[in-house]
Order: structure tokens, then sequence, then C-alpha cells
């Protein structure tokens, strides 16, 4: 056997080329900002998505509490959410909720408590001059649909909710007319008003002014006995009175 050479077992090391000799001022720029970036903790894709859902979370629970309106709720979906909720008096969770009364479609609800004397009375509807709002917007609706109280029987009845009996809801058609009458009242007066500052007038004198007549019925093909005639200006477009007209007497028709 020859004699190995004792230069050929040793591990040559790397002692750069000519062009790597001398540190630059880009390498040095470079271990700086790996310096800066160890210090810096790294930020996976999956961390920054929990980031920006939580952001939007934080951003949208402040939303929350603006939520107002109606809900359709059912009444077993209800009571499953008030079964696990805890009294505040006694910390147990034997909440019940019961129904004290109903008017109409509105309720007066009771939370109470089977372990303690506690009792928590709400209603499901705002009142306003100690009546349900709600039923008074459904009567409204109605209306504006040019429906009655037959069709919102029938209505809520597929939907299997409580509806108002038919001398309730003559009572909020009978609201509803009385307020519409008011504001229309308000609303011609204003209109004459603002032709005679138009014209500058004094308010209290009768002026001139050109105005447009135009009539309605209720139903088509001239067959409803009900229909009114309103008096436009011509300068605002605005209806200045209104008289309803009709052709046919309850009362009458009842002596006849």
């Amino acid at each position: 056997m020859g004699h190995k050479n004792q230069y050929l077992s040793r591990k040559r090391k790397f002692t750069r080329n000519q062009y790597r000799n001398k540190p630059s001022s880009i390498d040095s720029q470079a271990k700086n900002d790996t310096t800066v970036a160890s210090n810096i903790e790294l930020k996976t894709v999956s961390a920054s998505k929990l980031e920006d859902l939580k952001d939007n979370f934080l951003e949208n629970s402040g939303n929350c509490a603006e939520i107002f309106g109606h809900r359709i709720f059912d009444v077993t979906t209800l009571l499953s959410v008030f079964v696990v909720l805890c009294c505040p008096v006694c910390l147990h969770d034997e909440l019940i909720l019961t129904e004290d009364f109903r008017y109409g479609i509105c309720s007066n609800l009771s939370l109470k408590c089977r372990n303690c004397d506690f009792l928590k009375g709400f209603t499901s509807s705002e009142k306003i001059n100690n009546k349900f709002k709600l039923n008074t917007l459904i009567a409204f609706a109605l209306r504006v649909i040019g429906k009655g109280y037959t069709a919102g029987n029938k209505l809520f009845g597929m939907l299997d909710l409580p509806f108002l009996s038919k001398t309730a809801f003559r009572i909020q058609e009978l609201k509803i007319q009385q307020a519409a009458s008011i504001v229309s009242i308000e609303s011609m007066k204003n209109a004459a008003t603002e032709v005679k500052k138009l014209k500058n007038l004094p308010l209290e004198s009768i002026s001139c002014c050109g105005v447009s007549m135009d009539g309605t019925w209720q139903k088509r093909v001239y067959s409803s006995h009900n229909g009114c005639v309103s008096c436009i200006s011509i300068d605002t477009g605005k209806i200045l009175d209104i008289e309803i007209m009709t052709h046919f007497c309850r009362i009458c028709s009842k002596k006849a």
C-alpha cells in the first residue's frame, strides 16, 4: 500500500472568492435587516387572518346595540332561551315565561323564578299612551296596501299568529283616520300659506291664484260609490283643498 497523503484527508475550508473577501455596504445592510427581523415576532398567514376577524368582530359588536324594530319568534324557541338563564336573585336556572294577557297581536309577559320570588314583567311591543304600537302599525299597513280586517285575519291565520278582533281593528282604523285628517288639514294650510307668500300677500287676506281640479274614484269602471275631488295649485303643485263625495249613505239605506 502506498502512503496516503495527509493533506488529502483534511477538509478544505471555504475562504470566499476574490469578490466577497471584503464585506460591502449591501452585506452590512442585509445583516442589520436580519438582526432587526429576528427581534420582530414573525406572524403567519393564519395569525393575520385571525387578527382581521377579531378586528371585524370588535367593530361590528358595537352595532348589536343598534338593533331595533319588530321580529317574529316562535314561543317554543323563546322558552328554550329563558330556561338556560339564571335567576339574578338566587342564581338558579329555574326561570319560566308566562303570558299575563294578550291584546291583538301584542302580549304582556312575565319572567318568574320557581325557586324565589323574582318577577319581571315586559311587553312584546312598545306602548304609546298605554296602547300597543304594533297593533296600530298592522292596521295602518293593511290600509296602505288597500286591505282590511278580512285580509289581515287570513294572513295572520296562515302564519299561526294572533290577530286583532273586529272591534279592536275598527278602533285602530278610527285612530288612523283621525290622525290622517289632522295631518291633511295642516298640510293644506301650509300649502295655502306658501301660495300667499309666493304672491307677497298678507296671510289674512284672500288671494286669487290659478288651480286645477282633479277627481278620482275608489274603484274603476265608474262602479264605485265613493270618490274625492282635489284642488291643486298651479303655482306650487300642492293640494289646497279636498272633498270626499259619495253616492251611498248607510244611515239612509237602513231607514229605507
